[in-house]
């Protein structure tokens, strides 16, 4: 493979030429960069990794060593893994060991030899307390997955099992369902004991005697596993089984299959979405891209000593168990009518998947879909609003709760622990909470972020150009003066050199754009989220000039379509290969790319908006006060974001959020999730509105005020200031009209 020598001496320049070229610091003539550039491309040398290995003092390896690729729970393991270190510049050297100390031993030596800075281990050794502590004086960094190495205090994460297996056994214990075949690894993982000291004790509490011929302890493998369910059902017993892997579970269920027994099965597992649902299977799922995602994480912090010298014992909790609800059936079928925003994606979506809950519940629906403004008018006022289930704007939950335009979802959650639990408490403090209570479930979760063209901000000639430019190295942009820079450099009428027409997409027909494309450079910018005067409402100069004239600018970054431009429009300009960025929703660039060819995925790249101050998007659920049939409606909102929320997702192009970490393929078919979600927690509401305004105005009216003040500004070039003068102006005609009543 060819290096940086080979490299300099085809381009017919120094060693050290092509360094300062691939650590894009130092200017290096145009001349040079090109002949650089084609022997890369010539020779199939890869920059990116080289100019990373320059700046290290070492080579950036981990080794991770794994029982196996079979088990679903070790290869999403490694997925995790895998994606963490490519992110962070780090190769991976993956050793399978099918539990054999040897090659275990073997693996870890060639770890040794080649150097590597961590090892990463599931090791089917943990007596072996010698041995770790040998190669600990080795100073190759270590953490431990799942198994603990005994009477030592090596770094550790883990499943948290015990409470998952605890609940379920008692749970059985409590229906008088004592015969409870327990099927484990080898007991010395500790991973395993946990496990078993969970249903041993759950037992004790409620003083039942074990029968020990109901605890079996095999190698951890399908085989192993079929042969001792046809053993043990014969002259048994059996109310139910519970398994701790995957590979056991598979083999239960064909020795169950082949005997034609039917028995409830509980099994830890993994969470795979395409899974059907079976009657007699219970899955506790274990996070495992998590536990792969955090160990690398963990082991590139220890080696950058970013991580604090003591040990860790991390644990990581199982999805919470859930019962399998058995479809309500009624003597006359009803009716759920549903109405969802027609934003041309998710009306379609639903209606291709509402036939699985027409047929799990035995209940007919009707959906239908109106516009956005529309539907914000007929679910406010509720005037003749015989929907039972409708999306609603995250924008609108206070003022639509404030004024009790839609039903408190406590009691409901109260008896739904998955959502609750399986729904991060950030996600529900933002999308469904008002006042402290429940009143919508989180249906389409966004954020707006950077999307870039990596191959332009990759290229060594455009980066060697902006570093001449503007000494400094060209990257995605963490402030918005750096924003409006790249920009400015990418389009072709300031900069000829530029491989692209436009710096930006942009768009601002309408209030909705203009409000995105303005809050966030003046929240940004003033590292505050007040524009306006609380005490009475009104715009601060001070502030809305500046950030409506840097707004104001960019568009002389963009094609001349940009003011008339949609969301969709602004996505296509960007996808179409016109323009070096965009600043968008995650679900408007989403629904566009899902029928491209993965290349033109490949190419792009997500970041935080800049300032890491984004406007707050999304829709939610809620229900009708005034429907008949509420709990059928919260039935279809547990169907949507927990039977169907990837299917949805992989048809709408958005998701609840829930789900999403436990599917690696998700995250590759669409890469720009955690940064997405990452987004949320920075993101702010235009908390302005009926209810936090004391009634003087709505949200829609105040909108309305400003997305004009916006567009007046920039699509028609009027005064910025007498913009703002006039916005006032219309704030205070709503203060006073209200006053004057």
């Amino acid at each position: 493979m060819a290096g940086i020598k080979e490299v300099a001496k085809l381009a017919g320049v120094s060693h050290g030429t092509v360094s300062n070229v691939l650590k894009d610091d130092v200017y290096v003539s145009p001349e040079k960069v090109k002949r650089i550039k084609n022997a890369i491309k010539k020779l199939g040398f890869k920059p990116n990794i080289a100019a990373r290995r320059l700046k290290s003092k070492f080579v950036k390896n981990i080794g991770l060593i794994l029982p196996n690729m079979m088990d679903t729970n070790y290869s999403l393991i490694y997925e995790g893994v895998e994606r963490v270190l490519y992110e962070k510049g780090y190769n991976q050297s993956l050793f399978t060991t099918n539990e054999d100390p040897i090659k275990e031993e073997i693996a870890i030596d060639q770890c040794i030899q080649a150097k590597s800075q961590g090892l990463i281990i599931i090791t089917c050794q943990p007596e072996n307390i010698s041995f770790f502590k040998n190669i600990e004086s080795s100073k190759i960094k270590l953490i431990f997955l799942e198994r603990k190495v005994e009477n030592t205090k090596f770094n550790l994460i883990q499943y948290n099992n015990y409470p998952s297996i605890y609940n379920v056994v008692q749970e059985y214990l409590e229906k008088n369902m004592k015969k409870i075949l327990i099927i484990t690894g080898p007991k010395k993982y500790s991973n395993e004991k946990q496990c078993l000291n969970a249903y041993k004790e759950a037992y004790k509490k409620l003083g039942i005697k074990i029968d020990d011929s109901y605890i079996r302890s095999i190698p951890l493998n399908k085989e192993k596993s079929f042969i001792e369910m046809v053993n043990f059902l014969r002259g048994k017993k059996l109310d139910a089984i519970i398994t701790t892997s995957t590979e056991v579970l598979d083999g239960v269920l064909k020795g169950l299959d082949l005997l034609g027994v039917k028995i409830p099965v509980i099994s830890l597992s993994e969470y795979r979405w395409s899974n059907s649902r079976y009657s007699n299977i219970i899955k506790i799922y274990r996070n495992s891209l998590r536990l792969g995602e955090l160990a690398a994480e963990k082991i590139i912090k220890i080696i950058e000593n970013i991580q604090s010298k003591e040990h860790f014992n991390y644990k990581i909790d199982n999805f919470v168990f859930r019962k399998l609800k058995k479809p309500s059936l009624y003597s006359k079928k009803k009716t759920l009518k549903i109405l969802i925003t027609d934003d041309g994606f998710a009306p379609n979506a639903i209606s291709k998947l509402v036939i699985d809950f027409e047929n799990k519940y035995n209940i007919k629906t009707k959906i239908d879909a109106l516009p956005y403004e529309e539907h914000y008018k007929y679910v406010s006022s509720q005037k003749g609003n015989n929907h039972d289930v409708f999306s609603i704007d995250i924008e609108w939950l206070i003022e639509l709760a404030g004024n009790q335009k839609i039903y408190k979802l406590n009691k409901f959650l109260e008896s739904n622990e998955f959502i609750i639990n399986n729904f991060d408490s950030k996600i529900l403090n933002l999308y469904s909470k008002y006042n402290k209570d429940f009143f919508t479930v989180p249906f389409i979760l966004d954020a707006q972020n950077i999307f870039y063209r990596k191959d332009l901000f990759e290229d060594i000639e455009m980066k060697n150009l902006f570093y001449k430019l503007y000494k400094r190295r060209l990257r995605p942009p963490k402030t918005w003066e750096e924003f409006d820079l790249i920009a400015q450099f990418f389009t072709r009428k300031f900069n000829k050199q530029s491989p692209v027409e436009f710096g930006i997409s942009l768009s601002n027909n309408s209030e909705l754009p203009a409000l995105c494309g303005l809050l966030p450079r003046l929240w940004s910018s003033y590292n505050s989220k007040t524009f306006i005067d609380q005490s009475q409402l009104l715009l601060d100069r001070s502030k809305v000039v500046n950030a409506l004239k840097s707004y104001k600018r960019s568009f002389d970054f963009a094609s001349k379509n940009s003011p008339s431009n949609f969301f969709p429009e602004q996505a296509k300009e960007f996808i179409s290969g016109k323009c070096a960025m965009t600043f968008l929703w995650h679900h408007a660039l989403f629904v566009n790319l899902t029928n491209i060819h993965p290349e033109v995925l490949n190419i792009i790249g997500c970041d935080r908006v800049p300032g890491n101050q984004s406007l707050l998007g999304g829709w939610v659920m809620a229900i009708n006060p005034e429907s008949k049939i509420k709990k059928d409606a919260f039935s279809f909102i547990n169907w949507i974001v927990e039977d169907v929320s990837i299917p949805f997702m992989l048809l709408e192009g958005s998701s609840t959020g829930l789900n999403l970490d436990r599917s690696s393929g998700l995250k590759y078919l669409n890469p720009f999730i955690p940064t997405v979600f990452k987004n949320l927690e920075k993101s702010n509401r235009l908390n302005v509105n009926s209810i936090t305004t004391n009634r003087l105005i709505t949200q829609s009216e105040y909108r309305t005020i400003l997305g004009d003040m916006i567009i007046n500004s920039i699509n028609k070039n009027h005064s910025i200031e007498e913009e703002i003068t006039n916005a006032n102006n219309l704030i205070k005609k709503y203060i006073n009209k209200i006053n004057d009543n």
